[in-house]
């Protein structure tokens, strides 16, 4: 009964010091009893920025230490902070290391970084084309497309998304298909048997002489065709 009663004790002023040390960010972030050493603790997670000293003792304060001018660390556990990177050659300067990140690097203008952390640089590739694995550019296979900077090619689509529309451009490297509504059929003129277009509200130029001709012949009888 007694053990039990140490052991809420130490529980209480474990989570006591996890409180006070939560707001300085320095030393052992979380903790436990430590169930092989009577009145240790075990750290379970360090501040960000810290390193583990040592994984148990009577201080939960002094098993974690911040990391050195110089060093980082994303491990919560880690027992060694490693050096901040230095940006060289393509890659240049971007932000500062501090004990929680490492340094940030940018790449030279025309190129783009080849990872998340941007620890080297590679050929920004354009439209109608892709990166490979030898960090340069390649056109893109026959059948695909790309229409990003610096994206993998994909096939060309094969329908229209809409059923009522129809493929107007089968798709280049740089582009997918394309798809437009159907145009609605041309309508003719209407032509005369001389083929030649009778505009509506207008008579022809035969029937035209036909009148004149009757105005000035009183024996011919005629008939006007309108």
């Amino acid at each position: 009964m007694a053990g039990f009663f140490w052991m809420l004790g130490l529980t209480l002023l474990a989570q006591g010091f996890l409180r006070t040390l939560g707001d300085i960010g320095v030393g052992c972030k979380k903790w436990v009893p430590d169930t092989e050493v009577k009145g240790f603790v075990k750290c379970v997670e360090c501040h960000p920025g810290n390193r583990l000293v040592k994984p148990s003792g009577p201080n939960p304060q002094k098993l974690c230490t911040p990391c050195e001018n110089g060093t980082y660390t994303h491990q919560s556990l880690g027992f060694k902070c490693p050096s901040c990177i230095q940006c060289v050659g393509a890659l240049v300067h971007f932000k500062d290391c501090t004990p929680k990140s490492n340094t940030q690097c940018k790449c030279k203008e025309g190129l783009r970084c080849g990872d998340a952390e941007c620890t080297f640089c590679t050929d920004e590739c354009g439209k109608g084309e892709e990166p490979t694995k030898k960090r340069d550019c390649r056109p893109c296979p026959k059948g695909t497309f790309n229409d990003q900077i610096h994206q993998n090619c994909k096939a060309f689509s094969t329908r229209c998304p809409d059923p009522t529309h129809i493929i107007v451009f089968q798709g280049n490297a740089s582009s997918d298909i394309i798809c437009e509504l159907p145009q609605p059929p041309t309508t003719l003129p209407v032509t005369n048997p001389e083929n030649n277009p009778v505009k509506p509200g207008k008579r022809g130029s035969s029937s035209v002489s036909v009148e004149l001709l009757c105005l000035f012949s009183v024996r011919v009888k005629c008939i006007f065709l309108l």
